[in-house]
């Protein structure tokens, strides 16, 4: 059995000859098969002689609508014609092997880039997946509510760092906490400042009352006046 000239196997490297069954065809399309293999393995030599065979085709076409059968020219042209057709056999058949090796070669670096090209693109997802994990991230923390910050022991920056109160509001809570002692109530608050209803609302959950003033606040609502009998 004769021994194969590529490792793909006897198979493989049969259907990839049929190319050669193009020359075959007494010189009308034995160009075609130097084209259809310096197209798959992206070689210009067989391009050229693909060319150079398909001159003989060309002229031959030309002078036998121009010269008569019995032309001395067209006589010629005819042998000419012949001898490129049996040259391009021969020619097929010598270039087969580097063919098969070169389309071998050929298909492990095409393969071998569409992986690196696979892996690329694979990656290129992955980091845009991530991208969009942390985006998501970002989101939701910036979404986070505020931990309530107690109206009575909060600093002015703490105030101030709350939205729809701002540094003004903030020095003007410092100061009335500091008239009063401390505020009874959110609600409270609200009033000691100016607060509009619809800000109230917006600023309730970024708040708290400590629950010592809550208790003394109680305990003093409790004392009533004492009878003397």
């Amino acid at each position: 059995m004769k021994k194969t000239i590529t490792s793909k196997g006897k198979t493989w490297e049969l259907l990839n000859s049929i190319w050669m069954l193009w020359t075959l065809t007494v010189g009308f399309f034995n160009y075609i098969s130097f084209f259809y293999i310096a197209y798959r393995v992206k070689q210009k030599k067989w391009t050229v002689w693909g060319i150079i065979y398909s001159i003989p085709f060309i002229v031959f076409i030309i002078s036998s609508e121009a010269l008569s059968s019995d032309h001395w020219l067209y006589n010629f042209i005819m042998i000419i014609y012949f001898i490129m057709w049996i040259v391009s056999i021969f020619h097929a058949f010598k270039v087969r092997a580097e063919y098969l090796l070169r389309l071998e070669a050929y298909g492990s670096v095409a393969n071998k880039d569409r992986e690196r090209l696979r892996k690329e693109i694979a990656k290129e997802y992955a980091n845009e997946k991530n991208q969009s994990e942390v985006k998501i991230e970002k989101q939701v923390s910036s979404q986070t509510v505020i931990e309530p910050v107690d109206i009575n022991l909060a600093t002015e920056q703490q105030l101030a760092e709350i939205p729809s109160l701002g540094l003004i509001l903030a020095k003007k809570a410092m100061a009335k906490r500091e008239e009063i002692g401390s505020f009874q109530s959110i609600e409270h608050f609200g009033d000691q400042i100016g607060l509009k209803p619809h800000v109230l609302e917006r600023v309730k959950p970024y708040l708290k009352v400590s629950q010592t003033v809550r208790e003394s606040s109680n305990a003093e609502s409790q004392t009533g006046r004492i009878v003397d009998f």
